[in-house]
């Protein structure tokens, strides 16, 4: 059980117990925290109180993973079945626990912003009534019709829960970063991470490169390494949302040009990730790191030989729940009418109160 606490104030509102639900590129499973908010005075209390994810099979890798060919007919059909699957994987992690209100971040499976549009699948009004209680979905789409990137969405999180640390880095399907830059919250995705790890590893009938071993023991070329930083440079700048249609359409090509093994190219692309994710970091010397990436010792080992600073890396229920924990927050603010979504970080013309709200 982990306790976090904020100096924020927020009016009244105590005592309330809030399931985040985070399902993210890398495809690794359904991540569902169960958190309870109270207020001390004028500090928020949040509590984990149980914690679990829930790995996908192959057929449901299949159906969520990015397929720039799918029909608005397979979207419904998908949208509908993975709210059925997440509401039943709710009901079942819930048993007796008491839950008040759930927020949903759903799966991204469409992220073209620039067209002025995402998706996240996973019916909110499906979820609501198969598990009979109020669900915040959808935190994304406001943003995006406010000029806005759609993301990131966690730093309103990091700057109220984790203020103590210099900038707090998640490593999953991508990698992201945030951190206070002259009084304002500076946040952006990174590169792409996991999600091109894990696919390359497949290649090689590995599900993923388990603590960075395979990169630890092969050679980085540095020719392909060379490619990727000149398209990771070119999009090192912020505000900026990564999404998988980027992958698809610009990291790999590069690799499939490369007739390279594929254990050079999980080294390759694992020194590529250190090289970017150093860049952003710059001069930070607390560093939070959740997230799978947290525990691929050689990504972290060269990310740290850059940088000579600090990684905190926390116990394993934090690293892998800090975005369950923090959808649970943003259902928080929502519920209360608070800002959940920041402006100065995503893009958009002014901040937002996000996410539609469902009930049973």
């Amino acid at each position: 059980m982990y306790i976090f606490n904020s100096i924020l104030s927020m009016g009244k509102d105590t005592d309330i117990s809030i399931l985040g639900v985070m399902s993210g590129t890398s495809l690794d499973g359904l991540d569902l925290c169960l958190v309870e908010f109270s207020q001390i005075n004028s500090s928020i209390q949040y509590t984990i109180v149980k914690a679990e994810t829930i790995a996908y099979d192959e057929e449901w890798k299949s159906k969520l993973r990015y397929n720039k060919g799918l029909s608005a007919s397979f979207l419904a059909q998908v949208d509908a079945d993975f709210a059925r699957f997440v509401a039943e994987k709710i009901n079942g992690f819930l048993n007796n626990e008491t839950c008040d209100l759930i927020a949903s971040h759903g799966q991204t499976i469409l992220h073209k912003v620039d067209d002025g549009y995402t998706l996240q699948i996973g019916n909110g009004g499906i979820i609501s009534s198969l598990t009979n209680l109020p669900v915040i979905s959808d935190f994304r789409t406001q943003d995006v019709a406010l000029g806005g990137q759609g993301a990131p969405l966690v730093p309103i999180g990091d700057r109220d829960l984790f203020s103590d640390y210099d900038a707090c880095l998640n490593i999953g399907g991508f990698a992201n970063i945030s951190f206070d830059s002259g009084g304002r919250r500076v946040a952006f995705d990174v590169c792409p991470v996991n999600y091109v790890l894990n696919t390359l590893a497949m290649t090689i009938d590995l599900p993923f490169d388990k603590d960075g071993v395979i990169a630890g023991k092969h050679e980085v070329n540095q020719t392909l390494l060379n490619k990727l930083l000149v398209v990771g440079d070119s999009h090192l700048s912020e505000p900026k949302s990564l999404g998988a249609e980027y992958v698809e359409k610009i990291i790999f090509p590069i690799l499939d040009a490369s007739d390279i093994s594929a254990e050079d190219k999980i080294a390759t692309y694992t020194e590529f990730c250190a090289c970017m994710i150093s860049k952003a970091l710059s001069s930070a010397k607390r560093v939070l790191v959740t997230g799978g990436g947290a525990y691929n010792k050689t990504l972290c080992a060269g990310i740290l030989d850059k940088i000579g600073g600090k990684f905190e890396i926390p116990s394993g229920e934090l690293i892998e729940f800090k975005e369950a924990l923090i959808f649970a927050y943003l259902g928080y603010l929502r519920w209360h009418k608070r800002t959940n979504v920041l402006s100065n970080v995503t893009g958009a013309i002014r901040d937002s109160v996000s996410g539609a709200v469902y009930y049973p």
